[in-house]
């Protein structure tokens, strides 16, 4: 009888032991669960934060620069040359330094939310300041060295929030250079987007496309990437405008300016009178919104399998692209229950600061003349496709080791992401069946590109 019962003592000692052992599991998976959510708001919150803060100091560059436009204006009226040539130095340094500071800002208020420094973004920063010391001007001999400058230190400080749309690398479906540089085209492989393909390797060349593809020839030689940055704008969070003469006196111009300058103050100074007889009125570059990357919010919906989910009509003030920030953050968090196993929180944000004109857009307050004025009141938050998906990426150190390293020195690389594509690309049969997709479907408005004519951008399902 004794036996028995010390038997019986031992199964529960046992049983009780299971049990014990299940609830400290279910502890601490429900602890990685707690740690899981309460990292990814962290991750979140930091990624929005310094996205708005990065897009934030865009609208405030901007309307610097369009205060300036105004101020050259004014000195255009008065003959005062020397005005001019050092309101258009100084819109130069501003189309520069402002992004930067929001770099910086941006940063700060990414770490201060609770993320941490990324080494591989930070390294991606110390390469562009190597680069940037090549850059010049001859109204700003220091330009790249004071770039480079500015980049080393916030690389000094850390980066935490990378410039996800940076234009850093060469942008192949903008500038006509070759598919391997342009990471669209990885990403229309990978998922066998025919359509894409014909877009962004063959250039809307359906036949060409097609028979290609049905014998595929190899890639043949591959150039070296080429950064195609004038450095008129920053390579991080730029504003993207650009520099042109301009004539204001003739047409609708010549009456808003006026009005717009009778709004601001100096309405005694620019006249129709002073507008007609200014003989210095193109001496000197105005600062005006680059046109190919300031278009329609409507361009992003295509229709059929690319389209951009726009509910509804946007509302004119509103339809415009361009300056905008996609900010990238990241963060490691081991699990307490595998060992050894780490989970990777990544978030990627994008703003942009909007402006409101009496229901006009930004870009066309003076009709026909594309001219910076300080239009910008607020930021907001908008969906990541809509910053433009040929430069999404650059914080993307994989990527930027693959168009540095692989493309050019054409090796295929285990591990890499990009070079597995490649891979599956050269499998037999792969490009065949896009080629056969082409032939059986015609080229209808999925393969063509935007109406505007300034070549691919915007987003689609890719860039989310």
């Amino acid at each position: 009888m004794m036996e028995r019962r010390a038997s019986r003592s031992g199964q529960v000692v046992l049983i009780l032991a299971f049990i014990l052992l299940g609830l400290v599991f279910l502890f601490l998976m429900a602890s990685d669960i707690f740690l899981a959510v309460r990292n990814k708001n962290r991750v979140q919150n930091a990624g929005d934060a310094a996205a708005l803060m990065a897009a934030r100091w865009q609208g405030v560059t901007l309307n610097l620069i369009g205060e300036l436009n105004l101020m050259h204006l004014a000195a255009a009226c008065e003959t005062n040359v020397e005005a001019m040539a050092g309101i258009v130095a100084l819109q130069e340094r501003l189309a520069i330094t402002g992004p930067m500071v929001g770099f910086w800002a941006a940063n700060e208020t990414a770490k201060r939310n609770g993320a941490p420094v990324d080494d591989d973004m930070t390294e991606i920063v110390r390469y562009a300041a190597r680069a940037a010391d090549t850059y010049s001007s001859p109204t700003w001999p220091e330009k790249g060295a004071d770039y480079a400058a500015m980049l080393r230190m916030i690389a000094a400080d850390g980066v935490a929030a990378g410039a996800d749309n940076a234009r850093l690398l060469p942008a192949a479906t903008v500038d006509g250079g070759h598919p391997l540089y342009d990471r669209i085209f990885y990403m229309a492989a990978d998922s066998k987007n025919w359509p894409a393909i014909c877009r962004h390797v063959f250039r809307c060349n359906h036949s060409k496309a097609a028979s290609t593809l049905l014998s595929w020839p190899g890639w043949g030689d591959i150039p070296d990437a080429v950064v195609s940055n004038d450095m008129v704008n920053s390579e991080f969070f730029g504003v993207y405008v650009q520099r042109a003469t301009c004539d204001f006196a003739a047409g609708g111009a010549a009456g808003e300016l006026i009005a717009v300058a009778a709004e601001v103050g100096i309405g005694d100074i620019v006249t129709r009178e002073a507008l007609d007889a200014s003989p210095v009125m193109g001496t000197f570059p105005w600062y005006l919104y680059d046109v190919g990357q300031w278009r329609d919010w409507g361009e992003l919906d295509r229709g059929g399998s690319t389209r951009f989910p726009l509910m509804g009509a946007v509302k004119q003030r509103y339809d415009v692209l361009g300056a905008a920030a996609a900010c990238r953050v990241r963060d490691l968090m081991p699990t307490l229950t595998e060992t050894g196993y780490t989970n990777v929180f990544t978030w990627t944000a994008a703003a942009k600061p909007f402006g409101d004109e009496d229901g006009r857009r930004v870009i066309d307050v003076v009709p026909g003349v594309p001219l910076v004025l300080p239009s910008f009141k607020f930021t907001r938050l908008i969906p990541l496709g809509g910053v433009g998906e040929s430069s999404l990426g650059a914080a993307d150190d994989e990527w930027l080791k693959h168009v540095r390293e692989h493309v050019p020195n054409k090796i295929r690389v285990p591990g890499c992401s990009y070079c597995r594509i490649l891979d599956k690309w050269d499998e037999p049969g792969y490009t065949r069946e896009g080629g056969e997709y082409l032939m059986h479907h015609a080229h209808d408005e999925v393969c063509e590109p935007p109406t505007s004519g300034h070549g691919e951008g915007g987003g689609t399902h890719y860039a989310h």
